[in-house]
């Protein structure tokens, strides 16, 4: 029988589709962040600011995935801490993270405050599909059905 559906955790890169063109359909693979989930932040910029300062300061031909983002919204969360700690110190930075819980443009930050577990933030898995990247999960993220 031939294969219908592969996962793999480099998927979600859209050079992983330029390099595949339409061998990449099919593909599924978690990602991180995808610019069509709109998460209204309670901290720091919208989505539609971030991508308005990637594309302004990105170089020609880069693709905007989610490693830049998760890079964002990681500074934005340790600007949050300093504010909340009113201190550059190690342990109240890191008793104050794991209190903390608040969205950014990349989703919910809450993190375990014994192990640092991330609680908060979905992580949607995607599938090319007719050339197009389709979130597949979570149900409240779907685009389309998986194939």
């Amino acid at each position: 029988l031939p294969l219908k559906i592969a996962g793999l955790i480099v998927t979600p890169l859209q050079q992983f589709h330029t390099t595949l063109g339409e061998a990449a359909n099919g593909f599924t693979g978690p990602s991180q962040w995808e610019p069509g989930v709109v998460t209204q932040p309670g901290y720091g910029p919208s989505t539609a600011e971030v991508l308005r300062s990637f594309r302004r300061y990105a170089s020609e031909g880069v693709d905007i995935d989610y490693p830049m983002a998760q890079a964002y919204a990681g500074c934005l969360v340790v600007q949050r801490c300093i504010e909340a700690a009113g201190s550059l110190d190690q342990a109240a930075l890191r008793r104050v993270a794991g209190e903390l819980d608040f969205t950014t443009f990349y989703g919910r930050y809450c993190i375990d405050p014994c192990t640092g577990r991330q609680l908060g933030h979905v992580m949607p898995v995607v599938q090319w599909q007719q050339g197009i990247k389709v979130m597949v999960w979570p149900p409240e993220m779907r685009q389309q059905p998986l194939q």
